[in-house]
């Protein structure tokens, strides 16, 4: 009777080290799953950050190529800005040189 009540306590040892494996075992499985779903959420966002940082770059290259062309375009008009400004100097020093010899004849011919 002894023994018989050491194999009954026994065996609910036994079902209860199972009920509690079973448990931990379940609870494992869906810490797995949800690391899992966690790992795909993260390549999908790793996927999406990606793609992203690529079409960024190709804005930025896209940015880089306009910015180069009107440094060039700003470059060329400066220069074309400079001749016009150095003509117009020679214009007006020509036309107050005309100026004064229209202005001295106009003198000398009251004179006369």
């Amino acid at each position: 009777e002894v023994l018989m009540k050491k194999v009954s306590t026994l065996e609910d040892d036994v079902m209860e080290k199972s009920s509690q494996l079973e448990k931990r075992t379940s609870t494992e499985h869906k810490e797995k799953q949800k690391i899992k779903e966690e790992i795909k959420t993260l390549e999908k966002k790793l996927s999406e950050t990606t793609s992203s940082a690529i079409h960024n770059g190709e804005k930025l290259s896209e940015l880089r190529k306009i910015k180069n062309e009107l440094e060039t375009e700003n470059t060329r008009l400066k220069a074309t800005l400079n001749v016009q400004q150095e003509q117009a100097k020679e214009d007006v020093a020509r036309a107050e040189a005309l100026t004064k010899n229209i202005e001295d004849k106009y003198t000398k011919l009251l004179a006369e």
